[in-house]
Order: C-alpha cells, then sequence, then structure tokens
C-alpha cells in the first residue's frame, strides 16, 4: 500500500511538473486526467491562463468524463475572467445528448418489440440494370419513417435484402426487405444509396448485359400487394425495352396490385373496429359488475 500511494505520488509530481512547464492543455488533460476532483481542479487552476482560450476542448473532456464539479469550477473561474462559454457549453451539452439519445433509442425497446415490416417498393429496368426503389412504409400512400437506424444491405448474385429499424408513431418496426432475383446480379458493379429521406435506392447491374427480365422476382416468391412498376423510371428506357414487352401489361399488374392494396385497407379497418368493439362490450360488462357490486353494498 505504501508504495502504490508512492508511486501516486510520484506520478501526480509529474503531472504537476508536466504542466508548469509545457502548459497543459485540454488535450494533454484527456491522457492525464485524474480520478480525484481536488487534483483535477487544482490541474486547471494552474493552467487556467492557456485553458480559458480553449473552452470548447475543455467542456467537452470534463464532460465526457464525468466531471461535472471540475466542469462548474472550469466555467466559475471563465466567467471571473469574463470569457463567452455559454455557446460552447450549449454545443457540447446538445452532442452529448444526442450521443445519450441516439443510445437509448437503439436500446429501448428488444427485438420482440418490433412489428416487422415488408417495405413498399417500386422497381424498372434497362436491359443492362434493374432499379429499386424502397419506401420505408407499408404502404406506397402512408407516412413512412424519415430515419432509419442500424441500416444493413446485403447484394447477392441471386438476392437482395435491407433491415433496419425505426419508430414510427411510437410503435418499433423493422423493415425487412428480402427478394430473390429473376436472373443473376453482377454483385461488384452494382450500387445502393439513399435516394431521398425517407426512400432507398438500388441500381443492380445484370450479370448479363442487353438482357430483358421478364419479371423482378424468381418463380418461387409471391409478387407482394405493395410492390409496383417504377413507371417514372421505366419510361426513360421504354424504347430499348419496346420490343421485349409484346406479353406484358403493366396496367393489369398495376390494377391487380392496387386492388390487392384496397382489400387490404379494408381488412385493417374491419379489424380496427372489431377491436374497438370488443374493448367496448368488456368496458360495459365491466361497469356492469361494477354497478351492481355498488347496489349491492
Amino acid at each position: 500500500m505504501e508504495l502504490k500511494g508512492a508511486f501516486s505520488f510520484l506520478i501526480i509530481s509529474f503531472i504537476y511538473s508536466f504542466s508548469f512547464v509545457y502548459n497543459l492543455s485540454c488535450e494533454n488533460l484527456t491522457q492525464i486526467i485524474p480520478k480525484n476532483t481536488p487534483e483535477l481542479i487544482s490541474l486547471i487552476t494552474t493552467n487556467i491562463d492557456s485553458l480559458q482560450d480553449k473552452s470548447h476542448s475543455c467542456i467537452d473532456t470534463l464532460m465526457k468524463y464525468g466531471k461535472i464539479e471540475a466542469l462548474d469550477f472550469y466555467l466559475n473561474e471563465l466567467s471571473k475572467r469574463g470569457k463567452e462559454y455559454k455557446e460552447n457549453l450549449e454545443i457540447s451539452l446538445n452532442t452529448m445528448l444526442t450521443q445519450i439519445n441516439d443510445v437509448y433509442n437503439k436500446h429501448q425497446y428488444t427485438s420482440e418489440d418490433y412489428q416487422e415490416v415488408f417495405p413498399a417498393s417500386k422497381w424498372a429496368q434497362s436491359l443492362d440494370e434493374i432499379f429499386i426503389e424502397i419506401k420505408f412504409a407499408h404502404r406506397h400512400d402512408s407516412p413512412g419513417c424519415l430515419e432509419m437506424k442500424d441500416l444493413k444491405v446485403d447484394i447477392k448474385e441471386k438476392s437482395v435484402s435491407l433491415i433496419g429499424y425505426c419508430v414510427l408513431g411510437e410503435v418499433p418496426i423493422k423493415m425487412n426487405y428480402y427478394i430473390e432475383t429473376f436472373d443473376k446480379i453482377d454483385v461488384k458493379s452494382s450500387k445502393h444509396f439513399v435516394s431521398s429521406v425517407g426512400r432507398y435506392q438500388f441500381n443492380l447491374k445484370k450479370k448479363k448485359s442487353n438482357n430483358y427480365w421478364k419479371q423482378l422476382l424468381n418463380n418461387k416468391m409471391k409478387i407482394p400487394n405493395n410492390m409496383r412498376v417504377w413507371f417514372e423510371m421505366k419510361e426513360k428506357y421504354q424504347k430499348e425495352l419496346s420490343k421485349y414487352e409484346i406479353d406484358e401489361n403493366d396496367d393489369i399488374l398495376q390494377a391487380m396490385v392496387e386492388a390487392a392494396e384496397k382489400n387490404e385497407k379494408k381488412r385493417n379497418k374491419k379489424e380496427k373496429k372489431d377491436k374497438k368493439d370488443t374493448k367496448e362490450k368488456k368496458d360495459k360488462k365491466t361497469k356492469k359488475k361494477k354497478n351492481k357490486k355498488n347496489s349491492d353494498l
């Protein structure tokens, strides 16, 4: 114990000597910051002349290490010297709160809390590429998530997947997009990126160039109700594709998709009504029991 105490004394003595000779900065302070608050305050006092002009860095350092008492002392010293620090304090605090909030949002839900959703999408093609745009929502006409967390994208030779997490209207949602493609993809030449707020785009290079795909999905996969033709993109390549589309009828496909979505809306509306009716019946039953109990008294 005595040896340990002597060693600590030597370290502290070295720190103070170093600070006197080299004019300790906030960056140096980060490396040698002592656990004992009085020692830290002494270091700040000794080097206040150099530290007062670096308030943003010092506030960040003291806040990062949770040295609140030392931070309060440092701000008081700046105030005595007429130094402005309010803006730097607000920036550091907001940065830390954002980081803490991000961690909280990431871990506030367990995997069982998330409602899994296959996001709405639309697609088109040229003879060399497949274009897919994903909207982070269940339907094309409904509000979507504007910000995704832990987004993971995987493009393979015969499949594409995207997984991400968000909270929409206080409901935790897991976006899970997975498709198996009609033909092979050139993985290395393919691209993916955020196309706009709440949307994500894939530009998939076809393994065989100058090749028309009669469909996006392989024959084993059923076309999701919320997958559409990307008509705006399709029009750009209509001329080169027209000779291959004699047997294709996008309008019929679109009508089928819209009909499926309409039926889904009806089902959702009916489910909400059934839940509401069940709740009302339960409330009436509870109220009736309560009234009976009061009358018996």
